[in-house]
């Protein structure tokens, strides 16, 4: 029953439609009565099976039982696709589609349409959808019998009256069937607007990064989500039915609540307590389900157009970030701002002359990089700094050249020179390179790496600016936080984020995390000592955060204290961004404070086969990811360059975070 991503070992392209594909294939077994790949009594292994699965779908239903009605033979189908977008979004959505059949009504897997809503309704109101049709007859004989009538008038004066008669019953018949048509038109195009409300949400969701190139996108979202809150009119000349507008739901919606069952005594007591009310029952089953379609789509209308988290008019919401007008007024402002504005040319005429004059740079020849602006170079590395413009304010230097970091200051980017380093440690041969008594296994072989040059944040990613994309802090020590006198504000880093919720949103930014070896590389600076600072851990006093007195005398136990008994860096917990003094290349906190999440999968043994060039390890078919660095509750040994930690892409831990990098664009 499992699906092809996964008997492909894809893990990282697992998801809620991986499940669908798994209840498919058992609503398969139940349909047909065999087995998916499997046929009757016969005796395969598992192996057998799964290279079936993965060489292509099963035999379709229908040629093994012609009997299985269309609409659940269309709903395994769509549950069993082999491409996982063409699935149901999630086990609701096939569970919605499978109550709908149950319920006689429209199957959204086989067909959509006012014409097929029709037919549903007729399927679920036989008794009403008989009694119109007869009405309907009883037109069409009222109307013939006065056609005939009329020709013998003068010899039946009496049976002309009886047929006047009918035919107004069967008129007032006729008025009322065509209301209820137009009602029904109505609650179908109601279920339409639901469905494109969804879709709506789910085109937002795929509108990333805000990129001038998607301006268009924007705009026809935009337009859409109005027309679905405004409505429309019809336009018959170009095929286009009325649409009702948020208004026209709301009066239908009360006209049903009009009919719904008198209040409870608690109900009425909350609502005079100032509440809304809270639950609406029905006699009639029908009412109460249109109820609840209609409540959902003028709820979700609601938010839509939120003027502080809707998607069409608000600012930065859970869960979906940015509001699409953030997105669409970025996309038209950040071209203009970072490059082709006179200010931000002048910049860039000065950042790319510089660059390919640097030594440091070896005559890197770097483009304009929409998005950023250049901030200068550090005066202490020598290497240029660029601000990222989506995720806040530019960061500005104060007297002596060093950038002042503020709580709404967005990330600050060094770019990292090419070069080449050796990577890894080892602990066998002090003459050899690379060195390191307490080097673990998963550090060797040490090996030569070449680098291209790219992007790496100067400081770990600010709560600030998770904020800025997401809306939400998850940290567990956030501006809240007093400890040992000390006020935590949102220039710390942002902690307990998965690996997960981190490729998320940084490919939203057009951001990445860095590759290992761009961790390390840009950790080293250049060195092949165990620390940046040095062979001796003494070289890291006054410049690393870790397990320490200070901890100790805000209430940690933390064995690892007792690594470095006194060692005072001031802080129970991380500390605030650029706190410490940073490394040659100009990265603060690389050793310490909290671990740092990186691109690849976890693999003991990748150093053996790394490629040479900018080396990734894949995540295909590896359970956990890398993380860097060292933690503000680490001892020394475990902040050194070479450490190699692991962990599952969900897991959320209070000492992890992260450091975002970006590649150069050409």
């Amino acid at each position: 029953y499992m699906s092809p991503e996964q008997a492909r070992g894809e893990t990282e392209k697992l998801s809620p439609r991986s499940d669908v594909y798994a209840l498919g294939a058992m609503l398969y077994h139940l349909l047909t009565r065999r087995m998916p790949y499997v046929s009757p009594a016969e005796r395969i292994t598992s192996r057998t099976v799964l290279a079936r699965l993965l060489d292509g779908p099963p035999k379709p239903v229908l040629s093994i039982r012609k009997d299985v009605p269309g609409e659940l033979v269309a709903i395994c189908e769509k549950a069993m696709s082999r491409d996982a977008a063409d699935r149901y979004l999630d086990t609701l959505a096939l569970a919605e589609d499978l109550r709908a059949y149950l319920e006689h009504r429209v199957v959204a897997a086989h067909e959509t349409g006012a014409i097929a809503e029709l037919r549903k309704w007729v399927e679920r109101n036989k008794p009403l959808a008989a009694a119109l049709a007869t009405a309907a007859a009883i037109l069409v004989i009222g109307v013939v019998t006065s056609m005939t009538f009329a020709t013998r008038a003068s010899q039946r004066a009496t049976e002309l009256a009886s047929s006047n008669s009918a035919l107004a019953i069967a008129r007032r018949t006729a008025e009322t069937n065509e209301k209820l048509a137009l009602q029904r038109a109505d609650d179908v195009l109601s279920l339409s607007a639901q469905k494109d409300l969804e879709d709506l949400a789910a085109r937002a969701n795929a509108l990333w990064p805000a990129d001038p190139k998607t301006i268009p996108d924007y705009a026809k979202w935009l337009a859409d989500a109005r027309e679905l809150i405004d409505g429309r009119p019809a336009d018959l000349e170009h095929g286009r039915k009325a649409r009702s507008s948020l208004v026209q739901h709301k009066a239908k919606l009360a006209e049903i609540r009009a009919l719904a069952l008198p209040q409870t005594e608690e109900e009425r007591r909350f609502a005079r307590e100032g509440g809304e009310r809270r639950t609406w029952n029905f006699s009639d089953p029908e009412a109460g389900w249109w109820h609840a379609r209609l409540s959902e789509l003028v709820s979700g209308l609601e938010a839509l157009r939120d003027p502080v988290r809707g998607l069409v008019a608000g600012g930065v919401a859970e869960p979906h970030g940015w509001s699409v007008t953030m997105r669409y007024e970025f996309a038209r402002t950040v071209r203009e701002r970072s490059v082709d504005g006179p200010a931000a040319k002048a910049r860039w005429d000065e950042a790319i002359a510089a660059i390919a004059a640097s030594p440091k740079y070896g005559g890197l020849v770097l483009a304009p990089q929409l998005g950023l602006v250049p901030i200068g170079a550090d005066p202490e590395s020598g290497l240029w700094e660029f601000a990222h413009l989506q995720t806040g304010e530019p960061a500005v230097r104060g007297a002596s050249g060093e950038l002042i970091v503020r709580e709404d200051t967005g990330v600050v980017f060094v770019l990292i020179p090419p070069g080449q380093f050796w990577m890894g440690a080892q602990k066998t041969d002090p003459t050899e390179r690379n060195y390191d008594s307490q080097a673990f296994n998963n550090e060797t072989p040490v090996h030569e790496v070449t680098m291209s040059a790219f992007f790496l944040s100067k400081y770990e990613m600010t709560q600030g600016q998770w904020v800025r994309m997401t809306a939400r802090n998850p940290s567990q020590y956030g501006p809240k936080s007093n400890l040992d006198g000390r006020q935590h504000d949102l220039t710390h880093p942002v902690e307990q984020v998965t690996w997960t919720e981190c490729m998320e949103w940084m490919e939203k930014m057009a951001l990445s995390l860095p590759s290992e070896a761009q961790w390390e590389f840009a950790c080293r600076a250049g060195t092949d000592t165990p620390w940046w600072t040095g062979a001796d851990r003494e070289s890291l006093r006054g410049t690393v955060n870790l397990a320490d007195l200070a901890a100790a005398r805000g209430g940690a136990s933390w064995v690892e204290i007792k690594d470095w008994p006194d060692l005072e860096d001031g802080w129970v917990v991380h500390c605030a961004v650029g706190t410490f003094r940073a490394n040659p290349f100009g990265l603060n906190e690389m050793h310490g404070n909290v671990w740092e999440w990186c691109l690849d999968g976890y693999d003991a043994r990748f150093y053996s086969r790394s490629p040479a060039v900018d080396p990734i390890a894949p995540v295909a078919g590896i359970r956990d990811r890398v993380r860097r660095g060292g933690g503000f509750n680490n001892a020394a040994s475990g902040a050194r360059s070479a450490v190699r930690l692991n962990g599952a892409p969900p897991s959320q831990d209070y000492n992890s975070g992260l450091r975002p990098a970006r590649a150069l664009a050409p």
